[in-house]
């Protein structure tokens, strides 16, 4: 059988891991569809908030990652309109995919071309048109989608949402005459053995692995933290792009009693990621808002009950006995450390169980290949 090829475009890729969800959402599909067709990524050769590039890696030369994925990383210098016109026109694509809505170079460049060419292309949405999305510059992103929208850029783009609430946001913001087709994304399941420990020493032990930065909740997070009586150990995991942000971080962190510690352990690479998390009792994570949250996903994989805010897919935690989403800003913290205090042994092994049964239960259950089939047929 003929394989077909897809072309993307994004902003980042592996071995970046600053961005998050979106690298892990592709490097996960192209992982399970390797079999099916041939992949071409077009991406910056640096990751998120750095400008080193990355090390061992040549920048603007196509290179064979496997034999079914081709990767090109463009230097500054190469991300002209013309430029990367002539490197669409190298792949011989059946498919077009792009990542996110508002990169100039990775997806208005791609919109402009498809629309010149007139042929489909698939755009994944990525939360970018979540509410969320426009506490940060608001108004441009508004005229961009206002002025795209009148060119007529996404008038043959299939859009990509992962859930029924992308779908409505997406709606809203383009038109209820949008092509949309929905496909959860597609999660790293780390294989894990059934926890042994529980509050070694007294003490409760948490993992945060995300962006230290306001969007997903840092500085919130530290402050709850800091005025807990109870032995609680709290390690952050992730890069810092704002350091004024983490200065204050910082400043609070300084602040902790002798029951509280708090580390910050830097960047932690994917594979590191399920050996790292067994370690902990809990995942915790205060954010603003997650489209997917993949590292939610993969801690109740991995056996940790999660603890986080209500702006994330995964609800009624406390009814699956997988962990609590809470009101940050109405005291529920402070009542969830009590019922983890008060937690016996056996009953947080039986939480960590429950939480390796949902994630794999949530694969078998979501039908992940055919959604993104369909979404294909073009």
């Amino acid at each position: 059988m003929i394989k077909k090829t897809i072309l993307l475009s994004i902003d980042w890729y592996l071995p970046g891991t600053n961005s998050g969800g979106p690298v892990r959402s592709f490097s996960n599909l192209i992982d399970s569809f390797k079999d099916k067709f041939i992949f071409f990524i077009i991406t910056r050769n640096h990751d998120y908030a750095s400008t080193e590039t990355y090390k061992g890696i040549e920048s603007n030369k196509w290179i064979k990652r496997s034999k079914n994925l081709n990767i090109i990383y463009l230097s500054k210098e190469k991300l002209s309109f013309l430029n990367l016109i002539n490197l669409y026109k190298e792949v011989e694509y059946d498919y077009f995919w792009i990542n996110g809505v508002y990169s100039l170079y990775f997806s208005v460049f791609p919109l402009i071309y498809l629309k010149m060419k007139k042929e489909v292309g698939i755009v994944s949405a990525r939360g970018m048109l979540n509410p969320q999305a426009f506490s940060v510059k608001p108004l441009r992103k508004r005229f961009y989608l206002l002025f795209s929208n009148c060119l007529g850029l996404f008038d043959k783009i299939k859009f990509h949402a992962t859930n029924e609430s992308e779908k409505t946001y997406i709606n809203k913001h383009l038109g209820k005459n949008k092509s949309i087709f929905i496909a959860p994304n597609i999660p790293s399941l780390i294989q894990s053995k059934n926890k042994t420990t529980f509050k070694s020493d007294n003490t409760i032990r948490m993992v945060s692995v995300a962006r230290i930065s306001k969007e997903k909740g840092t500085l919130k997070l530290l402050r709850k933290i800091i005025n807990i009586k109870q032995k609680i150990k709290l390690d952050l995991y992730g890069p810092v792009y704002d350091h004024a942000y983490w200065n204050q971080c910082k400043k609070i962190i300084q602040k902790s009693s002798n029951n509280i510690s708090i580390n910050y352990n830097g960047i932690i690479s994917y594979d590191k990621l399920p050996k790292t998390l067994i370690k902990y009792d809990f995942f915790i994570l205060f954010t603003e808002g997650e489209n997917f949250g993949h590292s939610i996903f993969e801690s109740f994989s991995a056996g940790l009950p999660v603890i986080t805010s209500l702006n994330t897919p995964w609800r009624q935690l406390k009814n699956k006995r997988i962990g609590w989403d809470i009101d940050i800003d109405n005291f529920e913290f402070e009542k969830t450390i009590n019922e983890i205090i008060n937690m016996s042994k056996e009953e947080y092994y039986i939480w960590s169980l429950n939480c390796i049964n949902f994630s794999e239960k949530y694969i078998e259950n979501m039908n992940l290949k055919q959604s993104y089939l369909k979404l294909l047929e073009i």
